[in-house]
């Protein structure tokens, strides 16, 4: 987890979660699910939610300042300068 204030490296902030490695690394000021609160620096979390699908909202996120993007489904995102990182059943992963 990032606290208010730190920054982390997003290979750090991976471990556990993603089992190879971040060819993109940079610094994550802080993660969000939402993309309207997004901040520069922020990692943006996509996946499918009982109501919307947090794929659709990748590039509203990337507009927003996301450093980086961690999703279900990489066919949904076009190409960009960001790191977009696949993580199968990322809900789970992260205990949402």
């Amino acid at each position: 987890m990032v606290n208010p204030g730190e920054n982390i490296e997003l290979k750090n902030l991976l471990l556990g979660i993603l089992d190879s490695d971040v060819d993109q690394d940079c610094l994550i000021t802080g993660i969000a699910t939402d993309s309207r609160i997004i901040k520069n620096g922020d990692l943006f979390l996509a996946y499918k939610g009982a109501e919307s699908d947090g794929h659709d909202f990748i590039v509203d996120a990337i507009n927003s300042g996301a450093a980086a993007i961690l999703c279900e489904d990489k066919k949904t995102v076009a190409p960009t300068n960001v790191p977009v990182l696949v993580v199968p059943d990322l809900r789970s992963k992260i205990s949402l």
